[in-house]
């Protein structure tokens, strides 16, 4: 999916949003997965799989952004300053951009639905070496900043509870929460300085092993 920067670069929130659905479709082996406003993901599941007939492909993976907090970023800088007065930061492009950034924590409900009992097991599986392993953790290249995005997953897994109606679909669900500490980075014209164009060489979101997982441009 392209981003048009054509007039204002993405927001560094964006691009560790869009670097974290890119790697979570390669790590556990499913569709990349979408992000819902409901938690009515059986709904969503069933138009899909509607939509898709006799081809239907499983599993299917959805994102719920559950809340959203400061965290400390252990780099030397202070939250509560960052919050009022900004991070400063030159990001190298044709010209000079200054971003003001503070560090941001994403709740997020990742949910993995699944017509095969085997592929839940895989899920699991995944689930608990993403964890040990920090799969998730990706690095985001934002002109010449670089960012560590770092992941957490809770060591917890649940199956919820679901309607035995004819109208869901049957499917093996296990749910569990993560913890994303990124950035955001500000909107507000008085928080950025020269504000001009990042080429598109220069964003980017690589895997923990500096494998591309996302380009923008692309």
């Amino acid at each position: 999916m392209a981003i048009d920067d054509t007039v204002t670069p993405p927001t560094v929130e964006r691009l560790i949003l869009e670097g974290f659905i890119q790697n979570v479709g390669k790590v556990f082996g499913a569709a990349q997965p979408i992000f819902l406003s409901t938690t009515d993901r059986y709904r969503v599941a069933d138009i899909i799989a509607k939509q898709q007939g006799e081809n239907v492909s499983y599993p299917f993976a959805f994102a719920h952004i559950t809340g959203v907090d400061d965290w400390e970023s252990g780099t030397g800088y202070n939250t509560g300053s960052l919050l009022r007065h900004g991070g400063y930061t030159n990001v190298t492009s044709d010209t000079s951009l200054q971003l003001s950034i503070y560090p941001v924590r994403f709740d997020i409900e990742l949910m993995f639905l699944t017509d095969d009992f085997d592929k839940a097991l895989i899920f699991m599986n995944q689930w608990k070496y993403a964890g040990r392993k920090g799969k998730l953790n990706t690095t985001v290249v934002y002109g010449g900043l670089n960012i560590d995005v770092r992941v957490f997953l809770d060591t917890n897994l649940a199956s919820p509870d679901k309607d035995n109606t004819v109208d869901t679909i049957n499917a093996y669900e296990y749910s569990g929460i993560l913890h994303i500490n990124g950035y955001m980075s500000s909107m507000d014209s008085d928080d950025v300085k020269e504000v001009s164009m990042i080429s598109g060489s220069k964003l980017a979101v690589f895997d923990n092993a500096g494998n591309p997982v996302f380009n923008p441009n692309v």
